[in-house]
C-alpha cells in the first residue's frame, strides 16, 4: 500500500537537499517536520512543513482520479539583527529551485510544484524568519 503524504513529503524534502549553492557561508541546517532539532546560534537554518489542502475529484467512475494538493513551506531563519539580505537571497533561491511545473517523484508517485511564493519576514525570538511556500499537487487513483 502506498502512503500518499509520505511519498509527497519525500519528493519535496529530497529535492530541497539538491538546492544549488546557498548564500550562507556554511550550508544551513534543516529542521525536518516532527524531528528533534537544536539550531546553532548565529547560523542560518531551514524548517519544513507539509500542509495539505482540500482534495477534489478529477474523474468519475470505478477508479476515479483525485487531485491532492497543498503547500510545502520552507521557513528560512537567519540571525536576528543582521539584516534581511541572507534570508531574502535564500528565499529567492528556494523559489527558483521549486519553480512552477517542476516534476518530482518518490516511490513512483509524481508530485508537481505550482506557484512558489514568500511572505514578509519577521523577527521570531533571536531569528529573522521568512516563510517560503511551494504549491504542489499529485493525482491519486489508489484511494
Amino acid at each position: 500500500m502506498a502512503y500518499i503524504f509520505s511519498d509527497v513529503r519525500a519528493a519535496l524534502e529530497s529535492y530541497l537537499l539538491l538546492l544549488p549553492t546557498l548564500p550562507f557561508e556554511v550550508v544551513p541546517l534543516v529542521q525536518w517536520e516532527n524531528h528533534q532539532f537544536e539550531p546553532i546560534k548565529n547560523r542560518g537554518w531551514l524548517a519544513t512543513t507539509l500542509l495539505v489542502a482540500e482534495s477534489y475529484g478529477r474523474s468519475l467512475g470505478k477508479n476515479p482520479t483525485v487531485r491532492m494538493q497543498g503547500i510545502f513551506q520552507v521557513s528560512v531563519f537567519t540571525p536576528q539583527g543582521a539584516g534581511p539580505g541572507n534570508a531574502d537571497a535564500l528565499a529567492d533561491e528556494i523559489m527558483r529551485h521549486y519553480k512552477s511545473g517542476t516534476r518530482l517523484s518518490a516511490n513512483g508517485r509524481e508530485v508537481t510544484t505550482i506557484v512558489p511564493g514568500r511572505s514578509a519576514g519577521f523577527v521570531d525570538s533571536i531569528w529573522y524568519h521568512v516563510p517560503v511556500t511551494v504549491g504542489w499537487y499529485t493525482h491519486v487513483e489508489d484511494i
